[in-house]
């Protein structure tokens, strides 16, 4: 008779774990519905949908009460079904955009080129006329293309010799350029990285990270949506 009892008791407990997908959320039931699936014959996978179910109730963005843990599970599966979509569409359109921005930066770096031909750090001196203190960059640009520019934008990158960022300069030149030609000039980058005033040129890595450029002829390449 005892031995009866028990494969009965287990037998009760199989069938509540197995109904575990009909219990209904009350208001007053979480903890009990929580311990049910806990002792459940769910899946792994099946509790780490309700894992995140409960999660998404706490933040107050999804209700439980009024539906069975069945349901649940079926609406946090698509749930999540929809934010690999999501995400999976959003790494696309990031990498449709890079891909864009680098076509655009490559056409324009074969329409012109910007060289670092030296640099040193100038201090503040009013009886000398020196107005600014920073490190002065002597700059070529180059007219590489066919087509006359008449202006250009973008930024100079100073790494190390790791690939880590220094500090970066902006180049915005609105002086006309034709083809062939070779023009320079001198920018003062007042508040760079200090690492810049004293590191040689050979030390570091110099990179042209063009974002527009306007033709003479009127047409435009930009690297901006």
């Amino acid at each position: 008779m005892k031995r009866v009892l028990i494969v009965a008791a287990i037998a009760a407990t199989l069938v509540g774990c197995s109904n575990v997908k009909a219990e209904t959320f009350t208001p007053s039931n979480h903890d009990q519905v929580f311990t049910d699936i806990s002792k459940s014959h769910l899946s792994d996978d099946e509790k780490a949908l309700m894992v995140g179910a409960i999660a998404r109730n706490a933040m107050g963005s999804y209700p439980l009460d009024g539906k069975t843990v069945g349901q649940i599970l079926d609406e946090q599966k698509q749930f999540v079904a929809q934010q690999d979509a999501e995400a999976r569409a959003q790494k696309e359109a990031q990498e449709k955009e890079a891909a864009r921005v680098a076509a655009i930066q490559a056409s324009i770096r074969q329409a012109v080129t910007v060289a670092i031909l030296s640099k040193h750090y100038q201090e503040f001196d009013f009886e000398n006329r020196i107005t600014q203190s920073g490190t002065v960059l002597k700059i070529q640009f180059h007219n590489t293309g066919n087509k006359a520019i008449r202006a250009f934008k973008g930024q100079i990158e100073f790494d190390n010799q790791f690939g880590d960022k220094i500090t970066t300069t902006n180049i915005d030149r609105e002086d006309p350029i034709k083809p062939g030609e070779i023009q320079t000039d001198s920018l003062i980058n007042e508040y760079g990285d200090a690492e810049i005033r004293t590191k040689p040129l050979d030390q570091m890595k110099v990179k042209w990270i063009p974002t527009a450029i306007l033709f003479a002829d009127g047409t435009k390449l930009s690297t901006e949506p």
